[in-house]
């Protein structure tokens, strides 16, 4: 991703990071979770679907010499799930991250001076100790993952009655909780809990179900750690490389809300070499 995006470099026009990031990330869950080196990012005209039948198609060359007996609809629905759960979430929160850096000039300031205290100018040895360090960039996803959360409402069915405040819900219930307005509570989050400030997770104490990113309880998030480590990864790469700049506002950003939250007006920024 790094490399590619240094064609944009020259170009100094505003494109959309989030073309990017899905890309890498995409490559990051064949060759880590599926254990297959797709090379999305070498292949611009490579889409979702043709990846993904000629995985089946070595997934079902595999079953078939095992004597499996899985449809290769279930393969699909599995590898679907873990894709799109892997890749979507990550490319869209990195994306999100790396706009909200642009807009906030000193942020970026803070996480350079960290990354180069921990790391100097060479981030080509990543460790995971090293990574459990930088803890102004940990605050920095949090907040960005609080202000545009890439699930914005999740759903939930009661399994027995409940209380529930004031109200009894009987089994069998549907409910949806809104975590976009939850992470925008001043309740929770202070009189500027519109504003990114990714210092308030110094200070604040916040009760585990008013942040809700990777959900809550027993069915949390399952890849939270890989997703946590692999988008550390993809920040220190950008920002070692490139200075981060745009002209969106916080406040300008267009929200819809699809199978994940999305940023209408897109991710566009520009890149300069970091000297």
């Amino acid at each position: 991703m790094v490399q590619n995006l240094s064609e944009k470099v020259a170009q100094q026009q505003p494109f959309d990071i989030y073309r990017f990031t899905a890309r890498c990330t995409l490559d990051m869950i064949f060759a880590t979770t599926l254990g297959t080196d797709m090379h999305i990012q070498d292949s611009p005209t490579c889409t979702y679907l043709e990846v993904l039948e000629d995985l089946i198609d070595q997934l079902r060359n595999v079953m078939m010499k095992e004597g499996s007996t899985n449809h290769e609809e279930d393969i699909e629905h599995e590898l679907n799930t873990i894709i799109f759960a892997g890749n979507e979430t990550s490319a869209m929160t990195v994306a999100n991250t790396i706009l909200l850096i642009a807009m906030h000039p000193h942020v970026q300031r803070n996480l350079v001076d960290e990354m180069r205290t921990h790391f100097g100018h060479d981030v080509s040895n990543i460790r995971y100790e090293t990574l459990t360090k930088l803890v102004y960039m940990e605050m920095v996803m949090k907040e960005s993952l609080r202000l545009l959360p890439i699930a914005a409402v999740v759903g939930r069915k009661t399994t027995a009655e409940i209380d529930v405040g004031d109200y009894r819900l009987p089994a069998g219930v549907d409910i949806l909780i809104d975590i976009f307005d939850i992470h925008r509570n001043p309740v929770y989050w202070g009189s500027d809990a519109d504003q990114f400030r990714p210092e308030r997770f110094e200070t604040i104490n916040y009760d585990r179900f008013s942040f809700l990113a990777f959900s809550a309880g027993p069915r949390n998030c399952v890849g939270l750690r890989y997703a946590w480590i692999s988008m550390k990864i993809m920040l220190l790469k950008v920002l070692d490389r490139y200075t981060l700049e745009t002209d969106l506002k916080l406040e300008e950003l267009d929200m819809k809300m699809a199978l994940t939250m999305k940023i209408v007006n897109g991710h566009m920024m520009r890149l300069k070499r970091r000297q």
